[in-house]
Parts: C-alpha cells; structure tokens; sequence
C-alpha cells in the first residue's frame, strides 16, 4: 500500500489536492482526474493512505509525481 508521509500531508495542496475535511466519513483530501467524459477521484485518508478505483494514465502520473516528490512511502503489512 502506498501512504503519504504524515509531515508532508499538507504539501498534497500543491499537487491539485483539495481538502474535503469531514465531507467524506475518513477522507481527507480529495484530487479529481478527468480524461474524456469520465471523472475519477483519488482519495487520501486522514491516516494518509490512497485511494483510487480506476488505475489510469492521469491516475499513474499523479502519483508518480508524488513519488518523485518524496512524499509517499511503502506500507507492507504484517502477514
């Protein structure tokens, strides 16, 4: 799982982020991607984890950048 890292939450704003607060029950912040007609939302939680249902270029790229940003790191959970 990728997770944003918690001193960097707030620099998602610079990426098109927008902060949704209470708007959704645990989402925090809120990014819409377009391509054609079609609208997809990636999501970040209040704990910092992404969220996204339709893996697109748009999509890839977002996060890519993010990366790139040293914003986001690997989550491996215990099995």
């Amino acid at each position: 799982m990728l997770k944003i890292k918690s001193d960097r939450m707030k620099d998602l704003e610079k990426f098109g982020f927008e902060d949704v607060g209470n708007f959704y029950r645990n989402k925090k912040y809120t990014h819409i991607c377009k391509v054609g007609y079609s609208i997809y939302k990636i999501l970040v939680d209040k704990n910092g984890f992404l969220h996204f249902n339709v893996p697109t270029k748009p999509t890839f790229d977002l996060i890519y950048d993010l990366i790139k940003a040293d914003m986001v790191e690997k989550v491996v959970e215990d099995e």
